[in-house]
């Protein structure tokens, strides 16, 4: 089964019945996908109102003496709670000047986030009170948990998408529809169920990324003082049994070992099955050394021998260096765990009534990346990549007859704002399945650049931002 790959585009459980179930009448006849520069600040207030802007201001303070704490943690915090730290500079700029800077690459954070606010506000509005409430549960809890972030944000990607291409949009969780994401209730012969399925960084890791930084902090601060007089490379790989200690105490304590075996200029093992390997390298052995002599931290990973491991690089003041990584017997296995996932959303969200279609979030990939990928697979000279064997299977099952595709999805990044539009894009890699059941002529089109059904009306006064991110 060939995967398809396309660029550019504007941006339950299995019941044996085949009678459709009960869905109410479209809740939305379209979906907002954009909305004027002037009403940034009106949106801003009134999403500070409904919302609580006290959710992102406590969130942010939060992260903030976490980062005090553990200096290491500043991007990864920044990165995973962007829209609540975006949210509270957007609010500082319209209390100072009344509106946001110009659309350049470093406020377009500030932009995703009103465009976030922008399509909450618009699904509250078309909603009953008791569904409204609902939707603004869900976006306290989001400006306060990643995880539920990524899964919203995903879910308003794929409704932007197939808002512009002029199709109707339920939302079944919210109305009692179903257990899947999203409903096109006229799309094909029977419809269209979506459950999208957001896969953070730390899927299928043993090693997950929070975790790795709260030790390696601890090991630099320890560390630190030794790596100043060292003119070799030193390597200092931890491996343990399953995952990293989550207590502070216990990751107090295997700091303070691995500098005792740093110290002594020997391996051990721990009584817990853990293993400290002390070996040397050479910093400059590759040949990239700086002009001041130093490499760069990613030459020096490659040089101590760490692939995607967690790793910290200590630059020594005599020319050598201290490579710290953190890795588990267990190994990582994100395609694994996130099939995993998807044959339980096939078997327990979607309905098996009606054509279904699994969208996955990759945010770790670029969309760069995710092209990368498809390029392989679609270069009959190259080995099938580890995403396209697990998909052809997933499709292939009898049992799963009722999934009409699978349509791989990166994160959006904000592209360079044009004359009067500012918005951002991703990159889709689609499996269609023709041998379903329910397959129908329109789904071949889902992620293809065709002319849209429907083209949104222009929005007269001036700049328009997008809301929600175009998918290529």
């Amino acid at each position: 089964m060939d995967g398809t790959f396309r660029r550019r585009i504007p941006a339950g459980s299995v019941v044996a019945s085949t009678e459709l179930p009960a869905v109410p009448e479209p809740l939305w006849p379209n979906f907002v996908t954009q909305l004027r520069m002037t009403e940034i600040p009106a949106v801003y207030r009134r999403f500070a109102s409904v919302i609580g802007k006290d959710r992102w201001e406590r969130r942010v303070a939060q992260m903030d003496t976490a980062i005090r704490n553990s200096p290491l943690l500043n991007n990864h915090l920044h990165s995973e709670n962007a829209v609540a730290y975006a949210l509270l500079r957007c609010g500082e700029l319209i209390e100072e000047r009344g509106s946001l800077p110009d659309a350049v690459p470093a406020s377009l954070e500030l932009y995703q986030a009103i465009a976030f606010a922008r399509q909450v506000l618009w699904m509250m509005d078309a909603a009953t009170p008791v569904e409204a409430e609902r939707m603004r549960s869900r976006a306290r809890d989001a400006l306060e948990n990643p995880d539920a972030m990524r899964g919203l944000r995903l879910e308003l990607t794929l409704a932007t998408h197939f808002a512009r291409r002029g199709l109707q949009l339920q939302w079944p969780e919210m109305v009692g529809g179903g257990t899947f994401d999203l409903l096109i209730p006229q799309y094909g012969e029977r419809g269209l169920e979506i459950e999208c399925k957001s896969i953070s960084n730390d899927k299928g890791r043993s090693i997950h990324r929070h975790e790795a930084i709260a030790v390696l902090q601890l090991l630099v601060r320890l560390l630190e003082p030794i790596s100043a007089s060292l003119r070799v490379g030193l390597r200092v790989v931890l491996t343990v049994p399953r995952r990293l200690p989550t207590r502070h105490e216990h990751r107090v304590a295997l700091a303070q070992r691995i500098l005792q075996q740093v110290l002594i200029g020997t391996s051990a093992q721990l009584p817990d099955g853990s293993d400290i390997r002390i070996g040397e390298f050479d910093p400059v052995a590759s040949g990239n050394a700086s002009k001041d002599g130093f490499m760069s931290s990613a030459d020096l990973v490659t040089a101590a021998g760490s692939g995607n491991r967690e790793t910290i690089v200590i630059v020594g003041g005599q020319g050598g260096a201290l490579v710290v990584i953190l890795q588990s017997f267990l190994g990582d296995d994100v395609v694994k765990a996130t099939f995993a996932t998807l044959h339980d959303a096939a078997k327990r969200q979607l309905t098996a009534k009606r054509p279904g279609l699994l969208a996955v979030g990759f945010d770790g990939l670029t969309p760069a990346q995710l092209r990368s990928i498809a390029e392989q697979d679609n270069d009959p000279a190259q080995p099938p990549t580890a995403l396209r064997r697990p998909v052809s299977r997933l499709l292939s099952a009898p049992h799963r007859n009722h999934l009409i595709g699978v349509a791989l999805l990166s994160r959006g990044e904000m592209q360079p704002p044009a004359a009067d539009f500012v918005d951002s894009a991703g990159a889709s890699y689609y499996f269609p399945n023709r041998t379903s059941r329910f397959w129908h002529a329109d789904f071949s089109g889902l992620f293809h650049p065709l002319r849209p059904l429907y083209q949104p009306a222009p929005i007269d006064g001036g700049s328009r931002l997008s809301c929600g991110s175009s998918i290529e």
